[in-house]
């Protein structure tokens, strides 16, 4: 549509999308499409009512802009729901972080699927990540070095599905016949690791 587009990366980090908005304001931008978490939404809605810029989100920040978003819980509960098809009933998860609502949901996709299964939620398989790839490695070695381990391995997003499986081939595991693992987002780079990975797809060119 012959618009110059300013890609900012804020790193989850509401200092920097409050000084990226500065930023945008100062060039005059015909508007902000605004994507992924930050520590401080309160904080970046302020910022951005202060200057009365057009603004729309894509997804669920919990903040009071128009926005375009997945259903999370649906998400993840096909996810769930295809692994139990499978016979698994000892899913691992491995989510991000807390205060993000995207966690939040697809966490709550993963418990609906669960309970509608019969199968009790048990927070010892459940594990803290934070997106990255490196929290979805630590997460997986939590997971196989306890003694209650899963059969199968869901993660909230790829990033951390690709840090899992890293985590699993340096302990020997062979994928998917000794553990399934399964993402959420599908990322280029799901298609290019071996195997494949098996990830929720989100309609990015739709949103």
């Amino acid at each position: 549509n012959g618009y110059t587009v300013i890609i900012c990366n804020t790193n989850r980090l509401s200092s920097k999308a409050v000084n990226y908005i500065e930023v945008l304001r100062e060039r005059l931008v015909d508007g902000i499409i605004f994507t992924g978490g930050t520590d401080g939404k309160k904080l970046l809605e302020t910022e951005l009512k202060k200057y009365n810029l057009k603004v729309i989100l894509i997804g669920n920040h919990g903040i009071d802009f128009p926005s375009v978003q997945i259903d999370n819980v649906a998400g993840s509960y096909k996810a769930i729901s295809y692994l139990i098809k499978m016979g698994h009933r000892d899913i691992g998860f491995v989510r991000g972080p807390a205060k993000s609502i995207t966690s939040r949901e697809r966490l709550n996709g993963y418990k609906k699927a669960l309970k509608d299964n019969g199968i009790k939620t048990r927070e010892l398989l459940i594990k803290n990540g934070n997106f990255t790839s490196k929290s979805g490695f630590e997460a997986t070695k939590l997971l196989i070095d306890q003694k209650t381990k899963p059969t199968a391995i869901f993660c909230a997003n790829d990033q951390m599905a690709i840090g899992s499986i890293k985590a699993l081939r340096e302990e020997g595991y062979r994928i998917p016949e000794e553990m399934a693992v399964v993402g959420f987002d599908d990322i280029e780079l799901a298609f290019y690791i071996r195997p494949s990975l098996t990830t929720v797809s989100i309609p990015k060119h739709k949103l």
